[in-house]
């Protein structure tokens, strides 16, 4: 159920390009989350109601089969361009989530400078935009099975997840002038306990998963090594305090 929500905070990172993103990003999270709960619960009782919760566990396409039992022949064709359509809007999703990532490492030094380009015509950050899409690629040489590809995506995001708690109970601690411009009226004591409470849940997310498949632990292991080696190698600061 992990993969369902995730992305919903890509709002956050983009926010130097939301206009009045102190209303609009809290105000689109949530009903990102409403609207996302909603569908799935509805997709997910339906297709239960029509074919039953053990067909759909032996299936690899249950939404497929739930849909030929009211749609036929046209479920293969409906279900598939639905798909198609979704992959792409993911393919873009990602694109412009990871790109602006890419760029403000750029621009801030952690990354080299050259990803904090901005295109002189288009006002996009191209090059990153150019490296995203390429990593995004790269996932198609992944295995298919669907855990893997499951733990791939959940492990990372949920290390970024813990990252973003802890950093919020140091905001509460010691730059209380940035936590007062939150429109979330909390204690300092309240936030640090929320942003405790969900590393630890984060990182119980991420310890469960090593009981289905350690390949994608692996994985990022590595990619994290590497990024340590980088770091390290560039003499553990970034570009512009070099």
């Amino acid at each position: 159920m992990i993969s369902l929500f995730l992305g919903i905070e890509s709002a956050v990172e983009i926010g130097e390009e939301v206009e009045d993103a102190q209303r609009n990003i809290p105000l689109g999270i949530a009903l990102a989350i409403g609207l996302t709960a909603l569908v799935y619960g509805l997709v997910s009782f339906t297709s239960l109601g029509l074919v039953g919760p053990t067909k759909l566990a032996a299936s690899s396409a249950p939404l497929l089969i739930a849909a030929r039992v009211t749609l036929g022949s046209l479920a293969v064709p409906l279900i598939v361009g639905a798909a198609c359509l979704s992959i792409v809007k993911s393919m873009n999703a990602t694109a412009l989530v990871f790109s602006r990532s890419l760029f403000a490492m750029g621009r801030d030094g952690v990354l080299p400078p050259t990803f904090g380009v901005i295109h002189p015509r288009f006002g996009t950050p191209h090059r990153a935009v150019l490296l995203a899409y390429a990593f995004a690629m790269s996932g198609l040489l992944l295995p298919e099975s669907l855990i893997f590809l499951l733990l791939a995506v959940n492990v990372p995001t949920m290390l970024k997840y813990l990252a973003c708690c802890l950093s919020a109970t140091r905001v509460a601690k010691y730059h209380p002038e940035i936590a007062s411009r939150s429109r979330i009226r909390l204690g300092s004591g309240a936030a640090q306990a929320i942003g405790y409470l969900g590393a630890a849940l984060a990182l119980l997310i991420i310890v469960i998963g090593l009981n289905a498949d350690v390949r994608p632990y692996l994985l990022v292991g590595g990619w994290l090594l590497l990024g340590v080696v980088y770091w390290l190698a560039r003499g553990g600061r970034p570009h512009a305090d070099r």
